[in-house]
């Protein structure tokens, strides 16, 4: 449901709301004026859809001739308001962007909306622009937007000071003028049984993120009065993550490859912090990416290989209903984009919490040619290298970007995911004569499985191939550079938190093998589809040039990134989300924290922990049967060759490490979407590993 309305003067604020087991058919909208008058519902039948009708009335604008429109940052709801005073001498256009408004009939005096096809509450907020000689006024009608959210329980965000200049989807009008709408703090989908009606989380930053065990609870808390307050948006960073694709941690100058040349990466290092023991949680493309965006396990969030661009893949439920990391910004007050790869379930479709949505159309290939986009849902189709227009997009992003307001931009690569090909030549000319002597010349080990995905012995046969290789990993580093440069052109690089990571790791030839955790019958953990890269960078908050030792992941990172945002959800927002991550905030500023000593994964229905030492994998029953247990002693056999899991002299790390991955995984798996139970979860792909037959 929708209702708009503004004095003459411009004092006023509404949301757009959801809620109709909550608040019934109250009256849609009470003006800020005293006016009373608004939107008004015309017949009795509301289980399908409402019918709202404008009602003017005299000093008051009145949203009139609702008309659906489409533009190239997605769906938008226009409004035309009645009033021809004081903005520019004439009617105003001022948009309401809603992608997650399912609207249905549209004419002059009437808007018919859905309300059936919507899940949970959703709002809109509504900014205003407010003359500094007006402040007295502004305050009052912030303690009666404090009041009205007291009453009915619903977020109203409250108005923000004038825009300094203009951003994609904001009209900027002149000091006085009345309506700026702003980007849709838009919440998620209610999860069954878990999550209830939301408002925006407290406040709490830099507390270190750390979620209790407990009960799920069922609802966002409002902040206590007097609480802390939301930091300026000047002591807030912005948020640029870069997480590509099948990228090894090896595969950097900064992490010890000699051959090679990665300057942005290794400038990344130099101004800030390099993460030596950054692991996945799940070494395939969608769990790990729904790790990060959720901050959950895959026994949590429910996607445990990647998913198909269609059939399975696309009638997986993915992460919906799920919070992702771009909604808990977005309801802090951040502008969030995506770039490049979702991969959690219909990339085509821009997800909440998103205002800027740039994914696939159909597939994410070729690295090379005719490219199939999804612009804010919209299908286009461009030609050229993909990483390159992707960073285009991203650029475009921060110049146009909402200015006065914190933004994080999520930007996904895919150069380094097979086919290995089609990268620029004149990189691949380069690496073509590199000896690639980091890559260690290794047979597959009979204790991992039967190869499913083995790199041939001689090396020489696929040289093209390392080749193509590390010329992707050269390009994205030209890509990040562009990026880069830009955050320092507009002057915001000091306060922006710069992340690049990977989904997980990849093998060129590393045991014998290439890709990743699927490239063997068992699914593997080797170190090398399971460690990222991992660098964060942000000159005015984290000293440079450290590199550190301790075992964190993806959902830290999830956590992490919450807390520089000062978005950190309260008690029982966490529970909700329940993640096993923690912030490491602390730890990037040199300040002393105590953390954990093992690191765990999972794919499907096989787990791992993973100590200083030692690596322990535990197999459960699945369709093509039950592998046995594994444990490899890192310190005596770093390359993972010799199982010694029937080893006497290793039985109490069995007993004990055991011990720590039970633990883990009863307090945060969902038994509904265990892994432990893989052949009752949605399948994802034809060739996930548990259905693979026994050689």
């Amino acid at each position: 449901m929708a209702a708009a309305t503004a004095t003459a003067k411009g004092y006023g604020v509404a949301a757009v709301m959801a809620d109709e087991k909550r608040r019934g058919m109250r009256r849609l909208f009470r003006s800020e004026s005293g006016s009373g008058n608004g939107w008004r519902r015309k017949g009795k039948d509301h289980a399908d859809a409402e019918q709202l009708a404008p009602r003017p009335a005299p000093g008051v604008w009145v949203a009139q001739s609702p008309t659906l429109i489409h533009k190239r940052d997605g769906w938008s709801l226009r409004l035309r308001f009645e009033k021809r005073t004081t903005i520019a001498g004439k009617a105003d256009d001022r948009q309401l962007a809603g992608a997650d408004l399912k609207v249905g009939t549209i004419d002059r005096n009437a808007v018919r909306v859905a309300a059936a096809a919507w899940e949970g509450p959703r709002c809109l907020g509504i900014r205003t622009v407010w003359p500094a000689r007006e402040k007295a006024k502004r305050e009052k009608v912030l303690q009666k937007v404090a009041r009205r959210q007291k009453r009915s329980g619903m977020p109203l965000r409250p108005p923000q000071p004038p825009a300094r200049a203009q951003g994609a989807g904001v009209h900027a009008p002149k000091i006085g003028a009345a309506w700026e709408v702003a980007a849709p703090a838009a919440l998620p989908p209610t999860p069954a049984g878990r999550l209830g009606p939301h408002s925006r989380p407290a406040q709490r930053p830099g507390a270190g993120w750390s979620p209790q065990p407990g009960a799920r609870a069922a609802a966002w808390e409002e902040p206590d009065e007097g609480g802390p307050p939301m930091p300026a948006d000047r002591d807030r960073p912005n948020i640029l993550v870069f997480l590509t694709d099948d990228h090894g941690h090896w595969a950097m100058r900064c992490a010890g490859n000699s051959e090679l040349q990665t300057p942005s990466l290794d400038h990344l290092a130099a101004t800030g912090v390099r993460l030596a023991n950054a692991f996945t949680t799940c070494p395939v493309c969608s769990p790990a990416r729904a790790s990060f965006l959720t901050g959950r396990l895959p026994s949590q969030h429910g996607i445990h290989d990647w998913l198909q661009w269609q059939d399975e893949g696309q009638r997986h439920p993915g992460i919906d209903g799920q919070w992702n990391i771009g909604q808990l910004l977005q309801a802090a007050g951040y502008h969030t984009g995506l770039v490049g790869k979702w991969h959690c379930g219909r990339d085509h479709l821009p997800r909440p919490g998103f205002d800027r949505w740039f994914s696939y159309q159909m597939n994410q290939y070729p690295h090379f040619g005719a490219q199939r986009f999804s612009d804010q849902g919209r299908p286009i189709e461009e030609s050229g290298y993909q990483a390159g227009l992707l960073t285009d997009r991203a650029v475009e992003c921060i110049r146009r970007r909402p200015a006065g307001q914190p933004f994080f931009l999520y930007v996904s690569y895919v150069c380094t995911h097979t086919p290995l090909k089609d990268q620029p030549e004149r990189l691949a000319a380069a690496y073509r004569r590199a000896a690639f002597g980091d890559i260690p010349d290794e047979e597959p080990a009979p204790c991992h499985g039967f190869a499913r995905m083995p790199w041939p012995h001689a090396r020489d046969t696929h040289r093209e191939e390392l080749a193509q290789y590390y010329a992707a990993v050269a390009f994205i580093d030209a890509q990040v550079g562009r990026v880069l440069d830009e955050l320092d052109a507009t002057g915001v690089r000091e306060n922006t938190l710069v992340v690049y990571t990977a989904d997980h790791g990849h093998m060129n030839g590393h045991h014998g093998l290439i890709s990743k955790g699927n490239a063997t019958v068992p699914q593997n953990f080797l170190e090398e589809s399971i460690r990222v890269p991992s660098l964060l960078s942000w000159p005015a908050a984290v000293p440079p040039g450290r590199v550190l030792d301790q075992l964190v992941d993806h959902c830290d990172l999830f956590c992490t990134l919450a807390d520089a945002a000062g978005a950190v959800p309260a008690e029982a927002a966490a529970r909700a989300i329940h993640s096993p991550g923690r912030s490491f905030l602390p730890l990037l500023r040199g300040e002393p924290l105590v953390w954990r000593d093992a690191q765990f994964c999972e794919y499907g229905n096989a787990r791992m922990v993973r100590s200083a030492g030692k690596k322990l994998i535990r197999r459960y029953p699945g369709p093509n049967g039950h592998f046995g247990d594994e444990l490899y002693d890192l310190a005596l056999d770093p390359r993972e060759r010799v199982n010694r899991i029937a080893d006497p002299a290793y039985a109490a790390a069995v007993v004990e490490l055991g011990a720590r991955l039970d633990a883990h995984f009863a307090e945060y798996e969902e038994p509904e979407r265990s892994g432990r139970d893989i052949a009752l979860q949605p399948r994802c792909n034809p060739g996930e590993p548990w259905r693979f037959a026994r050689r």
